[in-house]
């Protein structure tokens, strides 16, 4: 698995957050009006997306969006959200914060999948467990489920997988 981008988050965020299946930056802006949780992450987005120019010309001179395409840059915008400036505004630093959340989530599942994959290694030498009784028992991909058991390749298994893996290794009788 690829390591999300901010602006592939920011790509996944702004539909869920809109209500709408678009990224059009006119039709965002306009919906930004009524629902102000949206500047920040759009503005974001423009930024990222190299979009700042369509932004400018969209925009109202006295809107939040003109204000902001004048003030920051994209290098500038990035520095300030990874040292975490206090001087940026509040959502700025919470769209921040949430791609974090994200993104270090898929490292703790990593991280958990690799203690589950050790216990459950232990588990298979102890009782003789083979990874073809594991994954046609539990009917798993054959293929992601030796990669995970041989391998410890984490990204062909998903953490439900590898939990339905664990509890299965343990629940069988010993040998």
């Amino acid at each position: 698995m690829r390591k999300l981008s901010f602006l592939g988050f920011l790509k996944q965020y702004l539909p869920t957050l809109s209500g709408t299946d678009s990224l059009n930056l006119r039709k965002l802006m306009c919906l930004s009006e009524t629902v102000p949780r949206l500047r920040e992450p759009l503005f974001l987005y423009a930024l990222e997306a190299d979009k700042v120019p369509v932004m400018e010309r969209s925009a109202g001179v006295d809107s939040c969006f003109s204000v902001w395409c004048r003030t920051y840059t994209k290098l500038g915008m990035r520095d300030m959200l990874e040292a975490d400036a206090p001087e940026l505004p509040e959502g700025f630093r919470k769209v921040w914060r949430s791609y974090l959340t994200v993104t270090r989530r898929i490292q703790n599942d990593d991280h958990t999948k690799a203690l589950m994959l050790a216990k459950v290694r232990r588990l298979q030498q102890e009782k003789h467990l083979t990874n073809y009784r594991v994954y046609t028992d539990l009917k798993l991909n054959p293929g992601n489920t030796n990669a995970w058991l041989k391998h410890g390749d984490s990204r062909k298994v998903s953490l439900e997988a590898a939990r339905r893996v664990l509890h299965y290794a343990q629940s069988y009788p010993q040998k």
